[in-house]
């Protein structure tokens, strides 16, 4: 499931539509700046075909999948996650866009009601995009949901 989400997202697209060309496409949650960074992790590249298939392989049955994120938290934070969430649909994946203010981020996941990957409740949950804004140098996401492990 997590691969076919990271097949899904069109990482240039946002790059060049939300962020004029100014950030990176990241395989993982940490920017090159970030204690953890592995180099050798790269980026999925957009594939919706590959993205179906595997939704098929693993038998996905339309649960929903929550694409979280607070915002005014880094540049175009909503839009981003409104752009996922779209291309999320389009390979058949039942997503839904949640935003909530930082504030309340941090009160869920201080009460345990959200991890810090965004997982809550009974839905699955994918961060926005692995992607670095070159402008403000902050991660847009957490992307331990998304990355290339199963």
């Amino acid at each position: 499931m997590r691969q076919a989400i990271a097949y899904a997202i069109d990482q240039k697209a946002i790059i060049d539509n939300l962020f004029r060309g100014l950030a990176a496409p990241l395989g993982q949650g940490a920017p090159s700046t970030d204690f953890g960074f592995n180099p050798d992790v790269k980026p999925y590249p957009y594939d919706p075909a590959r993205a179906k298939a595997l939704l098929g392989e693993v038998g996905y049955d339309g649960e929903e999948v929550l694409v979280r994120s607070a915002s005014d938290y880094i540049v175009n934070d909503v839009a981003v996650v409104n752009a996922v969430t779209e291309m999320l649909r389009k390979v058949g994946i039942n997503a839904r866009a949640e935003i909530v203010d930082i504030q309340t981020r941090l009160e869920m996941i201080k009460s345990g009601t959200l991890t810090p990957t965004g997982a809550s409740g009974g839905a699955t949950s994918c961060p926005a995009s692995p992607l670095r804004s070159a402008s403000c140098g902050a991660s847009t996401s957490r992307a331990s949901s998304c990355s290339r492990r199963a």
